[in-house]
C-alpha cells in the first residue's frame, strides 16, 4: 500500500482530548504502550475511541467499572515463596519475574471511552465527549481491547468491549473473571448515549484483543480471539442475540469458578499458576468434557507446547460469512496444509452432543435489541471459514469447518497450518516472519507481529506491525 494514499486523521499530541485525562505516561515496552487502545465506528458522523489515561476525565470522581479488591498471591518459583500483596496493583515487578522483573512496573489506568465527531471530509476528529470509564492495570497486555459497534433497533449503536483479566502473566485469572459483579475478565455491553451505562454480558474471557461479526446460515454471530496462558490459544464464537441476552451472562471459562473451583483454558482445566512464570504457568491439568454444560468452548484452539518458539500467542483472525443454511451439508475445502500439533478433534464431538440452545430471552418490557444484520457480507476465502495468525512464529492457520451445525456445538474444529507464498510464487519458509526485511533491510530476523484484517472491499489483508507494511492476501489451491 502506498503511504501517499494515507491521511493522518488524529494525533493525540496535537488534537483535542477530553478535559482531565492524561496520556503523558510512559511504559518500559513500546509495544505495550497503547494510549489509544482501540477505536470503533460510531453513529453517523461519529467514532468511538478508548483512551488509556492515568487520571479520570472531568465529570468523574470514580470509574464506572472498578478493578477487584486487593488479592495476595504467590509468584515465581522461589524458595522461600514470594508473595505479592495485590495482583491488581503490583507496582514494580519483583526481580524473579521472567520478563520485566526488577525494571518494569505496572500501574492503574482508566480506559476512557470517548465519542468524537468526524469532519465532513472525514479527515479530522473533534469535540470529544467521554461516556464510560473502566479501571484497569497496565500489565503486559492483559488489558483486552477487542471492541465492536452493535447497531440497535433504536437507530443508535452500543459497544461490545473486552476488558482483559487485569493482572499479570502466569496466573489462572484468580476468581474475578468468574464473578458476575467484577469487571475484569468480562465482555461489557456499553451504551454511548448514556453516561456510565454498561452491563456485563460474558465472563471467563482472559485477554481478547479482536472481535468480528460474521453471518452463519441466517444467524448473526460474533467471533473473538482470546490469548491464552500456557495451554490453549482460542477463537470463540456465539450468536449475537445470545451474547447480548440480558438474562444470561455467558461463561467462556477463564478464572477460578466459585462453584467447582476449576479454571478453564480452551477445552482444558488448568491448575493455579504463579505470576511471573512464562510459558509453563498456569499448568494444564486435564481435558474437560466436550461439550461442558454451563460453559462455551472454542471454535478453534491450538496448544502452546513449543517453548523453543517463545510466546505462542494468537495475534488476529479473519472470519468469512457463510450463508449455507443449517441442516444442509456444505462443501469442505481440500486438505492442503499440515495439521498443527494438539488440534486433533475428539471423535465424541462428531456424535451430536447437544450444546446450549440458541434463541433470545429478554427482560419483560425490554424491546431494545440489536439489528439482525450488522454488516455487509464478506467472503474473502474460497474454502476457509476462519484464518488466524501467531505472534512469535509468523504462522498462519485456518479451518474449513463452520462453528456449529444445527445449533449444536461440535467441538474444536480441525485446524490446518497454511502455507504462505509471495506474488512471485516463492514460499515463505519462515511464514510471515520472512517479510521482516522487505521494507527494512537492516532489521534483525525475528517476529513481525502479523495482524490479519479485511479491507473495505471484503478482501483479506495482513499488517506487518514491525515494518508497517500492508499486504493483500488471496487463497490459492496447490
Amino acid at each position: 500500500m502506498d503511504t501517499d494514499d494515507m491521511t493522518k486523521v488524529f494525533d493525540m499530541n496535537v488534537d483535542e482530548l477530553p478535559p482531565g485525562i492524561d496520556l503523558t505516561w510512559t511504559y518500559g515496552v513500546a509495544g505495550f504502550t497503547s494510549k489509544i487502545q482501540t477505536i470503533a465506528q460510531g453513529n453517523e458522523g461519529e467514532i468511538y475511541m478508548v483512551l488509556t489515561s492515568t487520571t479520570l476525565p472531568d465529570g468523574w470522581t470514580e470509574p464506572d467499572s472498578h478493578m477487584p479488591d486487593p488479592v495476595a498471591r504467590e509468584i515465581c518459583n522461589e524458595d522461600p515463596p514470594v508473595i505479592v500483596d495485590d495482583i491488581y496493583r503490583v507496582g514494580l515487578l519483583p526481580p524473579c519475574f521472567e520478563f520485566g522483573g526488577g525494571w518494569l512496573a505496572t500501574f492503574t489506568v482508566y480506559q476512557t471511552f470517548t465519542k468524537y465527531s468526524i469532519s465532513e471530509d472525514g479527515k479530522s476528529f473533534s469535540d470529544p465527549v467521554p461516556f464510560y470509564v473502566l479501571e484497569n492495570q497496565i500489565a503486559f497486555l492483559h488489558n483486552g481491547g477487542g471492541m465492536l459497534s452493535v447497531p440497535m433497533n433504536n437507530g443508535f449503536k452500543k459497544l461490545l468491549y473486552s476488558s482483559g483479566d487485569c493482572t499479570v502473566f502466569g496466573f489462572e485469572g484468580d476468581k474475578a473473571p468468574q464473578i458476575d459483579e467484577e469487571s475484569c475478565g468480562k465482555i461489557h455491553f456499553i451504551d454511548p448515549q448514556e453516561k456510565g451505562s454498561g452491563e456485563i454480558v460474558a465472563k471467563g474471557v482472559r485477554n481478547s484483543q479482536q472481535m468480528k461479526f460474521f453471518t452463519q446460515g441466517d444467524t448473526e454471530m460474533v467471533a473473538f480471539m482470546d490469548i491464552g496462558g500456557a495451554t490453549r490459544e482460542e477463537v470463540n464464537a456465539i450468536p449475537l442475540m445470545d451474547l447480548v441476552d440480558p438474562s444470561t451472562i455467558n461463561n467462556f471459562g477463564w478464572g477460578r469458578n466459585q462453584e467447582d473451583f476449576k479454571a478453564r483454558e480452551g477445552t482444558f482445566y488448568v491448575n493455579p499458576g504463579k505470576g511471573g512464570v512464562l510459558i509453563f504457568d498456569p499448568p494444564c491439568d486435564k481435558q474437560a468434557p466436550v461439550p461442558e454444560e454451563g460453559f462455551h468452548q472454542p471454535w478453534i484452539e491450538f496448544d502452546r507446547s513449543l517453548p523453543e518458539e517463545g510466546f505462542y500467542g494468537i495475534s488476529g483472525m479473519i472470519v468469512s460469512d457463510d450463508l449455507t443454511p443449517f441442516g444442509k451439508k456444505h462443501k469442505k475445502g481440500k486438505k492442503g496444509g499440515k495439521h498443527t500439533k494438539g488440534i486433533e478433534e475428539p471423535s465424541e464431538t462428531k456424535n451430536g452432543f447437544k450444546g446450549k440452545k440458541t434463541g433470545t430471552k429478554s427482560k419483560k418490557g425490554n424491546t431494545l435489541k440489536p439489528l439482525t444484520t450488522t454488516h455487509e457480507l464478506m467472503m474473502p476465502f474460497k474454502t476457509f471459514k476462519l484464518i488466524g495468525t501467531e505472534l512469535a512464529t509468523g504462522k498462519m492457520f485456518g479451518t474449513t469447518e463452520r462453528f456449529q451445525e444445527n445449533s449444536m456445538y461440535t467441538g474444536p474444529a480441525y485446524l490446518f497450518l497454511i502455507r504462505i507464498f509471495d506474488e512471485e510464487g516463492n514460499e515463505l519458509m519462515k511464514h510471515f516472519n520472512d517479510l521482516v526485511s522487505e521494507l527494512g533491510e537492516d532489521l534483525e530476523p525475528g517476529r513481525v507481529d502479523a495482524r490479519p484484517f479485511m479491507f473495505l472491499d471484503g478482501t483479506a489483508g495482513v499488517l506487518i506491525e514491525r515494518t508497517g507494511a500492508f499486504y493483500r492476501m488471496t487463497e490459492i489451491s496447490l
